[in-house]
């Protein structure tokens, strides 16, 4: 009996031990789990594939601005970098000269022809800018850029006492107009001896037009009415080149130089002229330089002093 108890005993010995090997076995399996939970985890999987390394590549062109619609643009088109400067358009009537005639340094209307500022007798009808000045047979000056005051001064030897003043009216491309008024006091006696002493003072305003013609060439047509209290003495029997009353004028300018040449700024001009109060007839043509202004009028019945010189000097100096 006792036999059969210590072989009972033995074999729940033996039976323990193998379950207390099988219970401490389990912990060694967690352990190494736990270790494996401990690592660092893999990264997740995605459809998206990873960024590639950085690597230095050429700029990129800029993006282009969205389309806009407006008047000035009204399809869309791509608009450029404002503060890119546009180049400029050039127009076959936009035709200012550097500083060339006698009243060339000038208040300009857009797109004026070119020809517009060479005549031959009568004044421009473009006029000078605001202190721009012109010194010659000729003296003139820009008050404003819509005012100028000039005198002849060949007159003024013979103490013919005269100004002119005039301002713009009409500017357009292909046609310009302006209005003066001239100022007149001298004694026939001074433009010659042989003539009474007599004085004589007259108002005398007028008009000067300008018509393209095509782009190298202009016309001209101007003159004046003479305003006056004093008559022509009966007496007076030397015509002189110098008197002026009312006037007609019509002046023809070919630009045989234009702007687009090389030798830009070169023109001719040519001139007829009929003096109503003296009944005299007049021709003349005048060469224009850059800066520079040649040129004659002949008076053709006149008594004395029927040639009369044009020259005239001008930089467009401003103070």
């Amino acid at each position: 009996m006792k036999s059969h108890l210590v072989l009972a005993a033995i074999v729940s010995s033996v039976s323990l031990a193998q379950a207390s090997l099988k219970f401490e076995s389990k912990p060694l399996e967690v352990s190494k789990r736990g270790r494996l939970a401990e690592a660092p985890k893999p990264a997740k999987t995605s459809t998206t594939p990873a960024p590639a390394k950085a690597q230095p590549s050429a700029p990129s062109a800029p993006a282009k601005k969205p389309e806009v619609y407006s008047i000035e643009n009204p399809k869309g088109q791509e608009t450029t970098d404002d503060s890119a400067p546009s180049k400029p358009v050039k127009s076959k009537t936009s035709k200012k000269p550097s500083a060339s005639s006698s009243e060339s340094s000038t208040a300009t209307p857009d797109g004026a022809h070119f020809g517009f500022y060479y005549t031959h007798l009568l004044p421009s009808p473009i006029n000078l800018a605001a202190g721009s000045w012109v010194l010659g047979t000729t003296a003139a000056y820009g008050v404003t850029d819509f005012f100028q005051v000039s005198t002849d001064v060949t007159r003024l030897i013979f103490r013919h006492w005269n100004a002119q003043a005039k301002v713009p009216l009409v500017e357009y491309p292909t046609f310009i107009a302006s209005a003066f008024i001239n100022f007149s006091h001298f004694n026939y006696h001074h433009l010659d001896s042989a003539n009474p002493s007599v004085a004589r003072t007259s108002w005398q305003p007028g008009l000067v037009t300008g018509y393209e013609i095509d782009d190298d060439q202009v016309f001209f047509v101007g003159g004046n009415f003479d305003l006056t209290k004093d008559e022509v003495p009966a007496n007076y029997r030397e015509k002189s080149g110098y008197a002026r009353g009312a006037q007609l004028e019509a002046d023809w300018t070919w630009l045989y130089n234009p702007p687009t040449s090389r030798l830009a700024d070169n023109a001719i001009s040519a001139g007829a002229t009929y003096d109503f109060t003296y009944k005299i007839v007049g021709v003349g043509v005048t060469h224009h330089w850059p800066t520079f202004q040649l040129g004659f009028h002949y008076y053709l019945n006149a008594d004395h002093y029927k040639f009369l010189p044009i020259v005239n000097v001008t930089a467009g100096i401003q103070f």
